[in-house]
């Protein structure tokens, strides 16, 4: 009973030990709640952040600390430390993690919560910038974080390494506020500047900007609708509605401006998106919200086809199609809603009668031109589609999408729309049209990198390429049924290429520029090399040019009349005289008679010394191009396959050395041993120059020459455009 006794007198004084200990804890979170809110209403807030898995408000203060509220009570969860002034707040709700950008280009990493003994804490920190961090934005399909801070920096980390990927520059004067934009897979930031920029996160690269603004950005948002667009404001109170699903010469198109400064004067301060409604709410003395209203469709057709079946045209915008009368022009009918996502991309078949569509989200439908009825979809892409074109014969499709692949389809089955083959990273950058040849049996595509790639269209191996476009490629055509591609950029220069089936393929024939077109600013960029036979090397005068290519143009004239006349007067000669045979007067070069050697051997040597001075000047001046306009370049290149200066200059030896053209027709024996030429023969060596090229035997029989034998080495060869 005793023990009893005793234990229930030291139960009962624990029990009120741990109530006086509670009591006194209590006291103290009250008091120190009572002095963490005194503290709260002597400092300032600077941001706010709402996190809705926890129903938390996240508000930045003056008093370098970040302190958390419950959106459903208003009351005070808890107070996190910083240390430094708090400037910008992102929450990823993956990693249930807070980032905080401070003054200091530090970057705190936190864990929040807002259950019951929920430990609120710091778990990192990041030193990636060396001035004030403005601005977060998130890329999860590619595991990245991205951070702007006032040092010009825009840097791009791996969500669960923090370690540094990449840094995109542009914005030397400082970074605002970056976004991303997934749908188009960009990184758009907006610094002190009156530009925003936007970068290819795969590349790193520039792809464009966004020009117009006349005053300082202070921010801008990426829209939540499809497609996704751009808008940027600045502090006199203009609002711009951008589009960045295409650039043109670098800069995205302006699709809206709109401002409250028309009403009353506004210094807009910030500004913030709603969503899914896409209202904006523009911040400074006051508050305004504009509207996001659709009072007209604004979508632009992505093309028009005309069908010669049933004498219409079809053209598509958004996710609608419209089929026209072509005899007056009023509207036939309209298909509305035929696809998911936006059209991006049209062709028709072989019998016209049938249209198939590329869509942004990467699929390619087939859709019945009568009723509008979607027949059969194949989704060869994961990006949009930018081209489409049939293959009449086989009744096969080429895509192309800015994922950089091109596929081909097989579109004679009844319900399947299987692919048949396509080709992974096909360019460097994105791919923006393609083009088909039946005859040749080619396929083109025109990437953002200004180069042109040209595929067999059987196996889909590259068979060439085309460089010179100093912009990006708006236009390709094949010109059936001759071997020649035409192209057209947006400078407005066009250029025809020579492809599969000449002698000279993927060289550039002829070029025309734009001399209406002003010099474009901040798009100038390194040349490729080029081979092609009217390429102007980077800083060559105009003037040098034109004086360079008139004495080559006139010193090859020159030889070209000087063989047509050798070749007149053998022909002639040889008509009455006969061909020279063993024993005969034969004792001229490769057998010519003697006489007909001698006759016109005056004209001949002045002539021959008039094209040798004028090609001598022309390789000379191009070389003086080549060394002062571009290192290391083939400026003077006249074709492909051995026509360039030091060929021009090997011509002009030789016909120095002698002054007639016997190192051309001074050649083998012929079949019958004589080494005659006959009139025949010299008809077919005409032939042969006016097409642009002087065989290497003149004097040899028809049989070496369809077999094919090689010439003598000390045999001169000469290939020139005339």
């Amino acid at each position: 009973a005793a023990g009893v006794g005793v234990g229930r007198r030291f139960a009962v004084a624990a029990a009120a030990a741990a109530a006086a200990a509670e009591e006194t804890a209590a006291t103290r979170r009250a008091a120190a709640k009572e002095d963490g809110e005194e503290e709260i209403k002597a400092s300032s807030p600077l941001r706010v952040l709402y996190v809705h898995k926890h129903k938390l408000l996240v508000v930045a203060m003056s008093n370098l600390s970040l302190n958390l509220w419950s959106s459903e009570t208003f009351a005070w969860v808890a107070q996190l430390p910083c240390g430094t002034y708090p400037q910008a707040l992102f929450y990823l709700e993956e990693q249930d993690t807070l980032y905080c950008g401070c003054a200091d280009g530090g970057i705190r990493l936190y864990k929040i919560g807002s259950s019951a003994g929920f430990e609120n804490r710091r778990i990192a920190t990041l030193e990636l910038h060396t001035d004030v961090v403005t601005s977060f934005a998130c890329a999860l399909r590619h595991n990245m974080m991205m951070s702007a801070g006032l040092d010009g920096r825009l840097v791009l980390w791996d969500i669960y390494t923090n370690k540094q990927r990449a840094k995109l520059k542009g914005l030397s004067r400082g970074v605002r506020r970056v976004v991303y934009a997934s749908e188009f897979d960009l990184v758009v930031g907006a610094g002190f500047e009156t530009d925003a920029l936007a970068w290819d996160i795969n590349t790193n690269g520039l792809l464009m900007r966004l020009t117009g603004h006349h005053a300082t950005l202070v921010g801008l948002e990426v829209t939540p609708t499809r497609p996704q667009r751009i808008v940027t404001g600045d502090v006199d109170g203009v609002f711009k509605l951008w589009g960045i699903g295409k650039s043109f010469m670098g800069f995205a198109p302006c699709l809206h401006t709109f401002s409250p400064a028309a009403i009353s004067r506004f210094t807009v301060r910030a500004f913030a998106l709603t969503s899914p409604e896409c209202d904006v709410i523009a911040g400074g003395q006051r508050l305004n919200i504009f509207k996001w209203m659709k009072t007209a469709e604004t979508d632009l057709p992505v093309g028009a086809l005309y069908s010669a079946a049933t004498h219409t045209f079809v053209t598509a915008a958004g996710r609608t199609v419209r089929l026209w009368a072509a005899v007056d022009g009023h509207r036939l009918q309209q298909f509305v809603n035929v696809s998911d996502t936006d059209i991006t991309a049209m062709c028709l078949d072989d019998r016209e009668r049938k249209l198939l569509l590329g869509t942004q989200s990467g699929e390619v439908l087939v859709v019945n031109m009568s009723n509008g009825a979607v027949m059969k979809r194949a989704t060869p892409h994961t990006s949009e589609v930018t081209g489409l074109a049939y293959c009449n014969s086989d009744r096969g499709v080429v895509s192309t999408s800015w994922d950089r692949r091109v596929a081909v389809l097989d579109e004679s089955w009844p319900e399947e729309f299987p692919r048949l083959r396509h080709v992974e990273e096909a360019h460097s950058a994105d791919i923006v049209l393609t083009a088909f040849s039946y005859n040749l049996s080619l396929i083109v595509t025109a990437g953002s990198d200004f180069t042109l790639r040209v595929w067999d269209f059987q196996s889909l191996k590259l068979d060439g390429m085309c460089i010179g476009h100093r912009t990006e490629v708006t236009a390709a055509q094949f010109l059936e049924p001759f071997p020649v591609l035409v192209t057209a950029d947006s400078s407005g220069s066009i250029c025809f290429w020579a492809v599969r089936g000449r002698t000279d393929p993927y060289t550039l024939l002829h070029k025309v520029e734009n001399t209406l077109a002003p010099p474009i600013e901040g798009r100038s960029i390194k040349r490729p090399e080029s081979s092609g036979s009217f390429y102007r090397p980077s800083g060559t005068p105009l003037a040098a040019l034109d004086a360079a290519n008139m004495d080559l143009n006139a010193g090859l004239h020159l030889l070209g009349e000087q063989v047509d006349d050798d070749l007149d007067d053998s022909s002639s000669d040889e008509s009455g005289t006969g061909s020279a045979s063993s024993g005969g007067d034969g004792d001229g070069p490769g057998g010519m008679p003697s006489s007909l050697f001698k006759k016109g051997k005056k004209k001949r040597r002045a002539t021959a010394k008039d094209a040798a001075g004028r090609l001598s000047r022309a390789s000379s001046r191009r070389a003086d191009m080549r060394s002062g306009g571009r290192a290391g370049g083939t400026a003077g290149s006249l074709s492909r396959g051995g026509s360039s200066v030091s060929k021009l200059r090997r011509v002009g030896s030789k016909l120095k050395a002698a002054h007639s053209f016997s190192s051309i027709g001074r050649g083998g024996d012929s079949a019958a041993g004589d080494g005659t030429s006959t009139p025949d023969k010299a008809g077919s060596l005409r032939r042969t120059l006016t097409a642009g090229s002087v065989p290497a035997a003149a004097g040899g029989g028809s049989g070496d020459r369809d077999r094919g034998a090689s010439p003598p080495k000390s045999r001169a060869r000469v290939r020139f455009n005339r």
